[in-house]
């Protein structure tokens, strides 16, 4: 959970989870946003089998 204006919360993950690549064990979390911005259409989901190739 996070203090910060819900606008700001992009940043925050990104700047975390930017962390974890330089110090792994001092950031065990790995945090994800799902964000819905109602003013924007939905993106287009393209799902392909792991064995297969692109």
């Amino acid at each position: 959970m996070s203090a910060a204006p819900a606008r700001a919360l992009p940043e925050q993950v990104r700047s975390y989870r930017a962390k974890t690549l330089h110090r792994p064990a001092d950031h065990p979390g790995r945090p994800v946003l799902a964000w819905a911005d109602p003013d924007r259409a939905l993106p287009e989901l393209h799902l392909s089998e792991p064995t297969e190739p692109l």
